[in-house]
């Protein structure tokens, strides 16, 4: 069973909710952790329900306003995004720009981050507060699709819950902003991949340990993880490029539109 410290570090939304920032809160869980968060949430005055598909829960809703969970429920069914948005608390910047791009996801590949990523006209690295891409791994501060990383209303909303999670424990702030601030290299064909452990050389470098690298794929036969494990440090060249290197020496560079190096501070 989770603790309560370990439950907001995977749902921070939950204390989102408690705390009354935010008045909606959309989260996946799966069905063996369900009955143990929903008295949790019962226990603190948070009411929920759950969006069943094939035995597992797509969605729990959550909200202080019971007659806001049944509405979310709603609105997800009838697939209206924008008024879902706006319950969530979503930025109205972000509800257009999802409202625009979300159909695109159904004809491509590609991943709606990736049009977020060429909304946004500078070099990283961008503020952590934004960062949404660690939700593949189960993290994040902020559950929408940002217009762009360097979206003030997103910054706006990430500091603010931030600060809710530092509030209730500067330890998990720490380890949240920890694993929001590693850098992340999105490869279309071979993965995601996430630099846990990792120093920042300059704003577009870092080094990192070979051991702590999370994803969620069999690499075995990647060639970029190979790529990955011979080296100890990445530098940013451009977007879609750039170079690995094992300590000074150039192992390899990538520069394919399917590449994206993520870098946050």
């Amino acid at each position: 069973m989770m603790n309560q410290t370990d439950l907001i570090y995977k749902w921070p939304e939950v204390l989102y909710v408690i705390e009354g920032v935010k008045p909606v809160a959309r989260l996946r869980v799966p069905k063996d952790k369900l009955i143990h968060l929903k008295n949790f949430l019962l226990e603190n005055g948070v009411y929920s329900i759950s969006n069943f598909t094939k035995g597992d829960p797509d969605y729990l809703y959550i909200s202080q306003d019971e007659d806001k969970v049944y509405k979310a429920h709603m609105l997800e069914e009838i697939k209206d995004n924008r008024k879902l948005g706006r319950l969530l608390g979503y930025p109205e910047c972000c509800i257009n720009f999802f409202c625009t791009h979300s159909h695109l996801m159904n004809k491509t590949s590609e991943e709606l981050f990736l049009y977020s990523l060429s909304n946004t006209h500078r070099n990283p690295p961008y503020p952590f507060y934004t960062n949404n891409i660690v939700g593949h791994f189960g993290y994040g501060l902020i559950s929408h699709f940002p217009c762009k990383y360097t979206c003030t209303e997103s910054i706006k909303l990430g500091k603010k819950y931030f600060d809710v999670i530092n509030d209730y424990s500067p330890d998990l702030a720490h380890r949240i902003k920890q694993i929001l601030a590693s850098p992340i290299l999105y490869t279309k064909h071979d993965g995601i991949f996430l630099f846990k452990e990792y120093s920042m050389l300059s704003n577009t470098s870092f080094s990192y340990n070979t051991n702590e690298i999370i994803s969620r794929f069999d690499h075995s036969n990647s060639q970029i993880y190979g790529i990955i494990k011979c080296s100890n440090n990445v530098k940013f060249m451009d977007k879609n490029h750039v170079a690995f290197y094992r300590d000074s020496k150039l192992v390899n560079t990538l520069k394919d539109e399917n590449i994206n190096l993520f870098l946050f501070k």
